[in-house]
């Protein structure tokens, strides 16, 4: 019996390293994982063209009940991907916007139309409940071949619900009506007008117009001026005083999603979420910056006034913008071109405010 049993042992540890070991869908994965980069390039506008032509296959395979394993790396079953094929395939009027590539490289030991992978951000659109939503997918590719289509999914890095980017009313650009209290900061070279927003930032507004009153800015210089970004005043950085408001102390932000910083926008200054005190800056970029506008998610007519304006549009959603600039944008530039040290502290004569008067708009 014990001879039996020995040998039926020994053909079973025989038969085991005859058959092929089991294929783990984890195992391709963590081949493309591995794979060393031997050169690290940017990907130019061929490479673009190739993974958007291949990316709207994509969609428009999954939407109508095609086979989409033409569309994963080698190694890897269409099934590994499931969840994020029917997102793909649940999509209402898909357009594609454009992609990025965070990460693109050649690798090591692969023939030559076989060794390139990238990571590349995919931004598109779609509809749901009659709202617009853009989408930024990240997808790390394989090239597995020599044609446009030879793009294929070897992970997904990240998958946006999407983020409503309808339009809004850009209330802040609106002119002052009569009789609408606004603020005029007189400097030594002329005065800059803005309007308030005590409906979206109350506690901001009430602060402002409150120190003003006080003359707590009177005589204060613009402490810190970046051309071809914003104007600083207030307590200077580092002072203690930086806490200093109405509200004894620093006081909670007010983000409002219908304000932007365009230029000429005013926003409290802080040192973090809900420190705002007395400093406040007003934007002066007069272009936003493309990539900028890429990497954030607004809605359409934002986007385009942005590009219109000019502005500082990474900066939206994490400061309180209480005002905007209607007259004196020319005199934001002359600040913001004074020379300066590396902390953007003037290094003469810096222009100062006068004070700062509330009154009502004459119209």
């Amino acid at each position: 019996m014990k001879k039996v049993f020995l040998l039926l042992l020994a053909m079973t540890l025989m038969l085991t390293l005859l058959l092929p070991a089991p294929i783990f869908k984890a195992e391709a994965s963590s081949v493309y994982e591995s794979e060393v980069p031997l050169h690290t390039y940017r990907g130019h506008g061929g490479d673009r063209e190739e993974v958007q032509q291949n990316f709207e296959a994509l969609v428009k395979a999954a939407q109508s009940g095609e086979d989409l394993q033409k569309f994963c790396a080698e190694g890897l079953e269409a099934a590994a991907f499931s969840d994020y094929f029917d997102q793909l395939a649940k999509l209402e009027d898909f357009s594609f916007e454009r992609v990025r590539f965070s990460l693109f490289y050649e690798v090591k030991d692969k023939p030559v139309f076989e060794k390139l992978r990238t990571v590349a951000t995919i931004f598109y659109n779609s509809k749901k409940d009659g709202k617009t939503l853009r989408h930024t997918d990240e997808l790390a590719l394989a090239k597995q071949g020599k044609e446009t289509g030879d793009w294929k999914l070897w992970k997904v890095v990240f998958h946006s619900a999407g983020i409503p980017v309808d339009e809004v009313a850009l209330k802040q650009l609106n002119p002052p009506q009569k009789g609408e209290q606004i603020a005029v900061i007189d400097t030594n070279i002329g005065e800059i007008k803005l309007r308030l927003f005590p409906d979206s930032a109350p506690n901001t507004v009430e602060n402002f117009i409150g120190l003003a009153k006080k003359g707590y800015y009177d005589d204060l210089p613009f402490n810190r001026v970046y051309d071809d970004f914003m104007i600083q005043t207030g307590a200077l950085d580092g002072s203690g005083k930086e806490d200093e408001s109405l509200h004894g102390g620093f006081f909670d932000d007010e983000i409002a999603p219908d304000l932007f910083h365009f230029r000429g926008a005013v926003a409290m200054g802080n040192v973090g979420p809900n420190t705002n005190g007395n400093q406040f800056f007003l934007v002066q970029k007069p272009e936003a910056g493309e990539d900028d506008l890429i990497l954030c998610s607004l809605p359409e007519n934002v986007k385009k006034k942005y590009e219109e304006l000019g502005g500082l549009p990474h900066l939206d959603f994490r400061y309180t913008i209480f005002g905007q600039v209607f007259e004196g944008l020319d005199l934001i530039d002359k600040i913001a071109k004074q020379e300066a040290d590396d902390d953007g502290m003037p290094l003469k004569d810096p222009i100062k405010m006068k004070t700062i008067r509330i009154e009502e708009f004459e119209g």
